[in-house]
């Protein structure tokens, strides 16, 4: 192999070639991306060229090693000595690692370099970093490493920093495909672009990952690429029968939907990955009707695309966000439900009815119409009524319908886990804050001390109350000085933030004018001379009433005498409340 038989990492490859034509070769390189897009591969290529004794320089392929030389042969047959591919994983202790060390010291056997390869490198352990990092403080010039792997946020920042980093790219669906063609016009194979299109989206964007799947066809066909043999080789779901389903679905054909279902079932096919997949045609639809389609974030054959348009004009755009949002959380249901396939037909189901789930706009077949939202009624009409009212008449308003589907309802439906709850529209308020007290209200009651003022927060805002009472006070205003200086320690930052906030600050200082004065102006500062609060006072008390209590058992006269007569020792005390005191 050549750099040039490299796909998809031109700036990778272009970099390194670069360093090795001026003699700029770092002593550590991380090469790091997703499995099987050529880190390895790349590696290797880099060790030969370096290291062989005829390279060239080809105005087209760049540079080219000769492949017959003793270091080139040896490389690709895996027996260098002074060039070394160690599994991280499967060598990941330190004695591997001193080893290395100890053998980087030594010149190598031929050529200049020396070169360690250390695939997955982030499966070192912490010791094995450790013994590595003194060498790539101070490495021997004749040696370079070269790391790989797919997760570089486990590798130490001190590691890091002495390496030169690399980012591959995943490969693209046509270069995939072009590659794939390319092999098989060399093997002399027959075979049909659409093919090659499915088994490069399959990959998706590994190239050893393509080249296995192909590998696996060839085998299976007995030479012969085919659609039909790419389907049944590899199981792969078809974007014809999705394409189906999905039809089947946005025109509520419930029978047909269904059937499918039961086919690709029954066809062995993972039903977690056919909800994927159904995933990915719905993001499809989803850029159809954002006319993003040609944005390049999908690549569709000219039958797909030509569905998708088709199925996007079938349903509303905030429907077909309602079933993306559906198969999203129902692949975790699916995956760790004993019924997958009761839960898939449902979901299905579901889908069908995307604007009936959370719309109801007409009563259902046989079912009951829902009354809709009364106003407002005076305070004459909240008075009790002399006679009983009817049962039929009692009418409870009901919130208006969302124009959009609501996320937590649809986490409810399909049995997962909820997701994090939606910010209130202005048609359906949530529990409403609390407004602020005006200076207009009457004067309340004024607070003898700092407690009984936060007593007085507390009884009147609970909320602020609490987050009050982590701050103290320089004191209590006065006429010589109308100012409430709350200051908060930093270990109290985040209840400092929340009471300087625009939603709170406002209500606080009403309160403060209502219960000190109208004209008392309120300063929220944050200082580490902070004195203690009343929750750390009220902690620290806690703790002192325990430790008291815990003494009073262990000198108690009954269990001093247990002990010393059988020799044994008090267990856990358990402090169950107050008045029941310890338990042990």
């Amino acid at each position: 192999a050549q750099f040039k038989d490299i796909v998809g990492q031109t700036a990778v490859v272009q970099t390194v070639m670069n360093a090795i034509r001026k003699n700029r070769l770092h002593q550590a390189y991380l090469f790091t991306g997703s499995r099987g897009i050529g880190k390895t591969s790349i590696a290797r290529i880099f060790s030969k060229v370096i290291r062989c004794e005829h390279r060239q320089d080809h105005p087209e392929w760049g540079l080219v090693s000769c492949d017959q030389c003793s270091n080139c042969v040896e490389i690709t047959e895996g027996r260098s000595v002074d060039v070394l591919e160690i599994d991280g994983a499967s060598n990941n202790g330190v004695d591997a690692i001193r080893e290395i060390r100890d053998n980087a010291n030594y010149r190598p056997a031929s050529g200049s370099k020396k070169i360690y390869i250390i695939d997955e490198v982030h499966m070192l352990t912490t010791a094995a970093f450790n013994a590595l990092l003194k060498t790539l403080e101070e490495p021997p010039e004749h040696v370079i490493f070269i790391f790989a792997t797919t997760e570089p946020h486990k590798i130490p920042a001190t590691i890091l920093s002495r390496c030169q980093r690399f980012d591959f790219k995943r490969v693209s669906v046509p270069q995939i495909e072009s590659r794939l063609e390319y092999i098989l016009h060399e093997e002399h194979i027959p075979f049909e672009t659409q093919a090659l299109h499915w088994i490069a989206r399959s990959a998706q964007g590994g190239m050893r990952d393509a080249l296995s799947l192909l590998d696996q066809i060839i085998a299976f066909s007995d030479g012969n690429v085919t659609s039909k043999a790419t389907q049944e080789s590899i199981g792969l779901l078809g974007s014809e029968t999705l394409l189906s389903l999905l039809k089947h679905v946005f025109e509520r054909n419930f029978k047909q939907a269904l059937q499918e279902a039961d086919e690709l079932y029954k066809s062995g096919h993972e039903l977690r990955t056919v909800v994927m997949s159904l995933l990915e045609w719905t993001h499809s639809i989803l850029l159809a009707q954002a006319d993003a389609l040609e944005s390049g974030v999908v690549t569709l054959t000219d039958s797909e695309q030509s569905a998708v348009l088709e199925l996007s004009k079938i349903r509303p755009t905030h429907e077909v966000e309602l079933m993306f949002q559906m198969l999203h959380y129902g692949l975790e249901t699916i995956a760790r439900s004993p019924q997958p396939q009761l839960v898939f037909h449902i979901l299905l189901l579901k889908m069908a009815r995307a604007d009936e789930v959370f719309r109801p706009e007409t009563p259902q077949k046989g079912g009951s119409s829902l009354p809709k939202p009364q106003p407002a009624r005076s305070q004459a009409q909240l008075q009790p009524q002399t006679q009983p009212q009817q049962a039929s008449n009692i009418r409870q308003p009901l919130p208006p319908t969302p124009s959009k589907p609501n996320a937590r309802e649809l986490a409810s439906v399909l049995g997962g886990k909820r997701p994090p709850q939606a910010q209130p529209t202005p048609t359906q308020p949530a529990t409403e804050v609390p407004k602020a007290v005006t200076t207009t209200q009457p004067q309340l009651p004024k607070p003898s001390d700092w407690p009984d003022f936060v007593q007085q927060l507390k009884k009147h805002r609970p909320f602020i109350g609490a987050l009050v009472e982590f701050a103290s006070i320089t004191g209590l205003p006065s006429e010589q000085e109308p100012i409430l200086k709350v200051i908060f320690a930093p270990s109290f930052e985040t209840q400092y933030t929340q009471l300087s906030g625009n939603a709170f600050r406002t209500q606080f200082e009403s309160l403060v004018r209502a219960l000190l004065g109208s004209h008392i102006q309120v300063q929220i500062q944050i200082s580490p001379t902070a004195e203690e609060s009343l929750a750390e006072r009220r902690k620290r008390e806690r703790q002192e009433q325990r430790k008291q209590a815990e003494d009073r058992v262990h000198n108690h006269p009954v269990l001093k005498e247990a002990r010393s007569l059988f020799g044994v020792e008090l267990g856990p005390i358990e402090f169950r409340s107050p008045n029941q005191g310890a338990s042990i």
